[in-house]
């Protein structure tokens, strides 16, 4: 019922064999390993053969091992990596998307994320990087760098760091490639940038990846340096 329903509301979208405007993008949690992994092939499959077009959206690190990447790419026309997230609202205050691992921050990154997906036979040319068009501000303890939070941190979308960040000491992080700041002393924010999302976007067009997406369109509010930015990176000559 559910894959006839998404048909219906693909056609009603004007999506057809011919002119495939429309992509069904499937946002699902598959759940423990084994029997579910499996259901959850199955599901693209039949959602495949009743759509023009289908795009999974899959985890940056599966902790449970409940995806199977290299069935999911075959039944997929791509798999949409959620690259972000590595530094969450309940953890301690960090990049939230970093490009590459390593001290004083954890193995996990795009890098990392990119290489775990290769190493099960995915081609990267089924692969599309997902990056954060958002920060996180994190109440902490102090502004230490790697800080200890004192809270939960709550979400920033693009144009309000942008608007923010004018008023404090912006600060590069050169390992994750990730832009922060401290609107005061018990406070983090960590977040992307033109500059921090040219480098994510421009390794990734290097990796020989299918493209890149955002979470999410509108963040950006339009503007037009980030847009010629990835223009610039992504465009054929």
């Amino acid at each position: 019922q559910v894959v006839v329903g998404l048909a219906q509301v693909a056609h009603l979208l004007g999506a057809d064999a011919a002119a495939p405007q429309v992509s069904v993008g499937c946002d699902v949690c598959a759940g423990p390993a084994g029997v579910a992994r499996d259901h959850l092939v199955a599901f693209v499959e039949e959602l495949q053969a009743a759509v023009p077009e289908v795009t999974v959206a899959t985890p940056a690190v599966d902790w449970s091992q409940a995806y199977h990447y290299p069935k999911l790419a075959a039944a997929a026309d791509a798999l949409f990596i959620m690259g972000y997230d590595y530094h969450w609202s309940g953890g301690s205050p960090g990049p939230v998307s970093p490009l590459y691992g390593g001290a004083p921050w954890s193995q996990w990154s795009l890098e990392w994320t990119l290489d775990d997906y290769l190493a099960t036979g995915v081609d990267p040319k089924k692969l599309v990087m997902g990056l954060p068009l958002y920060g996180r501000r994190w109440p902490t303890t102090d502004n230490s760098v790697p800080g200890e939070s004192a809270g939960k941190a709550t979400s920033m979308v693009y144009t309000a760091t942008a608007a923010e960040v004018g008023l404090y000491e912006r600060h590069w992080d050169e390992i994750t490639h990730t832009p922060y700041y401290f609107p005061d002393g018990q406070s983090q924010v960590w977040y992307d940038d033109v500059q921090s999302l040219g480098d994510k976007i421009g390794w990734s067009v290097d990796q020989g990846m299918l493209g890149v997406g955002f979470w999410a369109l509108n963040y950006e509010g339009g503007d037009p340096a980030f847009w010629d930015m990835v223009a610039e990176h992504t465009q054929v000559p």
